[in-house]
């Protein structure tokens, strides 16, 4: 790719209108829908992608590589997961927000992007408006890369969840305290069958607004007898900790059900039994 292949496009020019407002959406009401939505608007965008000279290399990206290419993308690490990941904004001002450092900065369509992201070694990517974001991993690059839109990796749970129905669940959209941590430690300590558990947003089709849920992920699930009683402690422990004041739907699941899979998959533990596995409370 040739760095002439990014002078025809002005920042003046970029309009992303389109593309944060489905963020927005997908962010205040997360469906498969929307996801979609925001994937199509992003493959239309031009983004705003922090760069440096080649000369200077040591932090940059050379995914991508060809004669003509004399700026190499800035990476940073994702605070969550540690890995190397490329930021892209829609705007200036976004990029001001995130105090990205003055300097090079290339304006380059997405598709083109993601053509330069598509070798196996090159790292993934989040694309940044003011209030939104859309993090977009090294598989779905790929797909991107080839004009398709990736699949949800999460679109229905297990028909054996109680009142099971098609939902749509994220992340939190601010971190719990850290004490949280400390008293989950304490109340799972004696409870060996416990491997993980996560908080989460859950919605389901017919819900106006998105509410809490956390997941206990089980070795083996015990009696209802049993797991029932620690269920309630463990609700009684994270609702003090919830920004509104809402009920706290306690799911179980036991580790290799595929919800439970696609949960580690997508999330961050809020408990995690174990080495090896990241937390947000650390």
């Amino acid at each position: 790719m040739d760095s002439h292949d990014h002078a025809v496009v002005r920042e003046q020019d970029i309009d992303n209108s389109s593309l944060i407002r489905a963020m927005q959406v997908c962010r205040d009401a997360y469906s498969p829908r929307h996801r979609e939505k925001a994937y199509q608007e992003l493959l239309q965008s031009t983004l705003l992608v922090p760069a440096q000279p080649r000369a200077d290399t040591a932090n940059g990206d050379r995914t991508g590589d060809s004669g003509g290419e004399d700026v190499g993308l800035l990476m940073t690490n994702n605070p969550e997961t540690g890995e190397p990941v490329i930021l892209a904004f829609t705007d200036r001002e976004t990029m001001t927000a995130y105090q990205v450092p003055e300097g090079c900065c290339l304006c380059i369509p997405a598709a083109q992007l993601f053509q330069r992201l598509s070798p196996a070694t090159a790292p993934s990517l989040i694309v940044c408006a003011l209030d939104a974001y859309l993090p977009v991993s090294h598989p779905e690059i790929l797909q991107l890369a080839g004009g398709q839109i990736p699949p949800p990796q999460v679109t229905a749970i297990p028909a054996s969840m109680p009142n099971s129905g098609p939902i749509a669940f994220k992340a939190l959209d601010t971190d719990l305290p850290s004490s949280l941590r400390q008293e989950l430690n304490t109340l799972l300590a004696p409870a060996a069958e416990i491997r993980a558990v996560y908080i989460f947003l859950i919605r389901e089709d017919d819900q106006q607004a998105p509410g809490f849920a956390a997941a206990v992920i089980v070795s083996q699930m015990p009696k209802e007898h049993t797991i029932r009683p620690l269920l309630d402690e463990l609700a009684r422990c994270i609702t003090p900790y919830l920004p509104v004041e809402t009920p706290l739907t306690m799911l179980s699941f036991k580790e290799h059900d595929d919800f439970a899979s696609h949960l580690g998959q997508v999330l961050l533990p809020y408990y995690y039994r174990g080495e090896g596995t990241g937390s947000r409370l650390n």
